[in-house]
Order: structure tokens, then sequence, then C-alpha cells
């Protein structure tokens, strides 16, 4: 597997990924930067990493990390690429395969690069429709990832499998530690502190609220924790916002909380929204790809919409039933839905159906 994320959710997917292939007797590898959480996580497990120093943007040192990729993909049947950066750079490496002894190529995006809506979004959409050609398999991570994919890369899509992220709803489950009580009412939002996620907006929304007795935990860290601080003092909300940072178990907040709020402005299925689920939290989240997962069973709100969202925070902390009610319903969805058991499975099905 190559993965250029080392923190959060790509990096939990491609570690339980990694732990249930070595169960299952397949030798597995990860390629992927030295530093983050997922290098320790698998020296912890025993697993293979090959150090790959990825970063998001592109440069000109991509072109040597193709080449080594190439080489060290003759070893494996598969190299099953995870996240935009990884999935460019070894569709790259592996372009024709005209050598019999390449592997079999699977890309999961983890949320399509376009999505970003940054400078180079069109150039993203481009690539992505001249590469598609060169994975054997795109696995979406959701029915709204697959919809999408379809939808720009048109007739190049070749084939598009759907594997939803899943959860251990055993680990993330409504019973066992919770966090620390504030005495007030508690919001959670886990994630990786950046534009992608939409901390931000709900910053911005905490500063519409008509309830005043409101605490917003946000557990993780990333390089705009600084720019957060800022505009919550600027707001005037510095003082109902508390920086968790990262955490080896976010589930004892997600329970303590009476709320949990997912903003992302773009996703593919995210690894938080599921994890509130199955702890039957009641959910605020913006109606993103992947979203759909939430939806009669929880609240959508627009994205990069902070009134909309102050708007449906307000209605929930004033019903403690119908928070107790979405909450019951998000809980079973996953159980009838969202087991990590079936995720994983699923994907090394998936591999053994590409392998002689």
């Amino acid at each position: 597997m190559v993965c250029q994320p080392t923190v959060a959710g790509v990096a939990v997917c491609v570690r339980d990924l990694a732990f249930e292939a070595k169960r299952r007797g397949i030798r597995v590898a990860v390629a992927c930067p030295p530093s983050g959480d997922l290098p320790s996580w698998l020296a912890a497990g025993g697993i293979e990493m090959i150090p790959l120093s990825l970063v998001r943007s592109p440069t000109l040192a991509d072109f040597g990390h193709a080449a080594r990729l190439r080489r060290i993909s003759k070893d494996f049947d598969i190299m099953h690429l995870h996240s935009s950066k990884a999935g460019a750079i070894g569709r790259i490496a592996l372009a024709g395969k005209a050598s019999s002894k390449l592997p079999k190529v699977v890309f999961s995006p983890h949320a399509w690069s376009w999505l970003a809506q940054s400078r180079l979004s069109v150039a993203y959409k481009q690539f992505e429709r001249f590469a598609a050609r060169y994975a054997d398999v795109i696995v979406a991570v959701s029915q709204d990832e697959a919809a999408e994919g379809r939808r720009v890369l048109g007739r190049n899509a070749g084939r598009i499998d759907v594997i939803e992220n899943g959860v251990d709803e055993a680990k993330f489950s409504p019973d066992g530690p919770t966090g620390d009580q504030s005495g007030s009412f508690v919001i959670a939002c886990v994630g990786q502190l950046d534009p992608r996620k939409g901390q931000d907006i709900l910053i911005e929304a905490l500063g519409m609220l008509r309830h005043s007795d409101v605490t917003v935990l946000f557990i993780g860290e990333g390089p705009h924790l600084a720019a957060y601080q800022s505009r919550a003092s600027t707001l005037g909300v510095e003082n109902r916002v508390r920086w968790i940072g990262n955490v080896a178990d976010t589930s004892p907040y997600l329970r303590s909380a009476d709320l949990v709020v997912v903003p992302s402005r773009y996703d593919g299925l995210s690894l938080a929204l599921l994890e509130a689920m199955s702890c039957a939290k009641c959910i605020v989240a913006t109606d993103v790809v992947g979203a759909s997962a939430l939806k009669g069973c929880g609240v959508m709100v627009p994205p990069q919409d902070p009134r909309a969202m102050a708007a449906a925070i307000d209605q929930l902390v004033a019903n403690e039933s119908e928070r107790k009610r979405l909450g019951g319903l998000a809980r079973q969805r996953i159980l009838d839905r969202y087991r990590l058991s079936e995720s994983l499975g699923k994907t090394i099905k998936l591999w053994e159906s590409l392998t002689p």
C-alpha cells in the first residue's frame, strides 16, 4: 500500500487494512512518509514500512518517487494507492505496465482531488481523467464518491467498486469511558485542523448561536490552529472553545458530548462521522460527498453555511428527546451497514480476485 497522509482518517484506514491483511497471512508493506502517526502504528503491529517522503503538493521529487515505486512494486501482486497524491504517483509509476512482473493497481481516492476547490481543481480533473485508465480498480469509500467519480471521469472511469468505510462498533460504542464534563452543553468536533474539515465554519456558527452556554471541543491538531484561535478570539467565543489536540482514542470525548458536529467542506466518507454515529450521538453534518450515510438519522446542513449550522444546533440544544432519538437511529445504521470487519473483508476479497 502507498499513502501520503500519516495522520487522521486515511492513515487509520491504511493501518486497519494492513493489520487485517497480516492477520490473514498476507505479506503487506506500506510506503509512506516517515513522520506522523502511521509509521509508529505500523511498527507496533510488526508491519513493514518503506520510507517514501511524499508531500501533498506536486513537486519535482515526485518523479523520483514514481521511479522508486516502480522498482519496489515488482515484489508485490497488488499496489493499493490511498489518497490522491499516492494515486497520482503510483499510477504514473505503473503507467502502461509493460512488464508482466508489475502488480495490479487499486486506487482509493478517499475524497476526489478536485473537490478541494483550489486553483488546481481543473488540472486535477484533467489528470484524473487521464490516469483513471492506469488503475485496474478504483475503490470509492461511499456511493456518493462513486457517483461523483463517474460524473467527472465519464467514459474514462473504468471499473469503480464501492467498499464503504467502516467503524469498530465495539470500540466506538455508546457504553464506555467518557471525557471531562464541562458543565455546559458540549459539542465535539473531531478532525485534523484543516480547511477541508471546516472547523472555521463551526467557529463562525458558534458566534451566531442563541444559546450561549455551549462549549465546543476541537479534537485534533493541524497547521491552522493559530488562525482558528485568532478567529475565535475576534468573534468573542474563545472562552467557549477548548482545543484538545490529538488523542489516542476519541471515543470518550464523543460519548461525553451532547452533540457532534462534522462541518466538512468536502470528503469521501468521514471516519469521524461514522465513529460519532457508532457512539449513538446526535450529529449535525454538512451535506457533502459521503455524508448521505447520516441521512434520516441526523441533521444535514449546506456546506460552508454557518448560519444554517447555528440554526440546526440551536434547535437540538433545546430538544433532548430528539437528540436521543437521532443518536439511536445513527447507532443502528452503523450496525446495519458500516461495520469495520465487513469493510476490511470486502477489500481483501477484492485483492484476492485480482491475483492469480
